[in-house]
C-alpha cells in the first residue's frame, strides 16, 4: 500500500504539476493578450522612468527628455519562462493563503453554512487581489491592468471548464447510468 502512495506522489510530481504549471503559464499569456486587446497602446504617461524629483512647483522649468516607447502594448507579453515563474510564485503563495483559510474554516466549523460561505467569499476576494498583486510585481504593469489580466484568466479557466470538464462529466454520467 505504501508503494502505491509513493507511486502516486511520483506521478503527481513528475507529470501533473509540470502540466498544470504549463497550463497556468499559457492562461497567463492568454490573459495578457486579451487584456492588451481591450487596452489602448502604451501612452507617454506609462513610462515609469519619466518620474522626476522636481516637486510640486509648476513654475520651474523642466528639461525636455526624449520619450522612448518600450513596447507597443499596454502590458508586455511575458515569455514562457517568465510566465512559468509567475505561475510557480502564484501557486506557492495561493497554497499558503488557502491553507490559512482552511484552518479558519475548520475553526469556524464547516457545519455552519453562512460562516463557511463568508470565509469562501473572503478567500476568493483576497485570492483575486493577491493574484493581481503578483502580476503587478512580476510584470511591468499597473495594479488595475493586472486586475484585468486576472479577470481574463478567470474567464479562460471558466471556458476551459465548460469546454472540457462538463462534456467529460456528462459522458461519465451517461456511461455510469448505462451500467446500472
Amino acid at each position: 500500500m505504501a508503494g502505491a502512495a509513493l507511486g502516486f506522489i511520483c506521478i503527481a510530481l513528475l507529470i501533473v504539476i509540470p502540466v498544470a504549471l504549463l497550463i497556468a503559464a499559457a492562461v497567463l499569456m492568454g490573459g495578457v493578450a486579451i487584456a492588451n486587446k481591450c487596452l489602448p497602446p502604451r501612452s507617454r504617461y506609462d513610462d515609469y522612468d519619466d518620474y522626476d524629483d522636481y516637486g510640486d512647483d509648476w513654475d520651474e522649468e523642466r528639461p525636455r527628455r526624449s520619450r522612448k516607447r518600450i513596447a507597443k502594448t499596454a502590458i508586455p507579453a511575458p515569455p514562457l519562462g517568465r510566465a512559468l515563474v509567475i505561475a510557480i510564485v502564484n501557486g506557492i503563495i495561493n497554497f499558503v493563503v488557502n491553507k490559512v483559510f482552511e484552518v479558519a474554516m475548520l475553526g469556524a466549523g464547516a457545519n455552519n453554512l453562512p460562516i463557511f460561505i463568508a470565509i469562501l467569499a473572503i478567500n476568493l476576494a483576497i485570492g483575486f487581489l493577491i493574484n493581481a498583486g503578483i502580476r503587478t510585481a512580476m510584470l511591468p504593469t499597473t495594479f488595475p491592468r493586472a486586475c484585468l489580466v486576472v479577470l481574463f484568466e478567470i474567464l479562460i479557466y471558466i471556458a476551459i471548464t465548460i469546454v472540457i470538464v462538463v462534456p467529460i462529466a456528462l459522458i461519465a454520467g451517461i456511461a455510469g447510468a448505462g451500467l446500472r
